[in-house]
């Protein structure tokens, strides 16, 4: 028999960026429903989204000031 060979994988940064990206989508979702459901300011990220070059710096969670 054949053994298999394991490759190391770090975890740690695997779950870290796993929890960031869960934690985004949970703000976009409920950002989205209260825009839309509840009359809520909209998000920037809706609005005017955010460039690729932005993307992991600026996520655009904030609200959009009425006028």
């Amino acid at each position: 028999m054949r053994k298999a060979k394991h490759k190391l994988i770090d975890y740690q940064i695997f779950n870290q960026k796993s929890c960031q990206t869960q934690e985004d989508i949970t703000i976009r979702e409920q950002q989205y429903f209260d825009y839309f459901l509840k009359g809520a300011p909209m998000p920037v990220w809706m609005a005017k989204g955010v460039p690729a070059v932005d993307k992991g710096k600026d996520w655009g969670l904030e609200l959009v000031k009425p006028l």
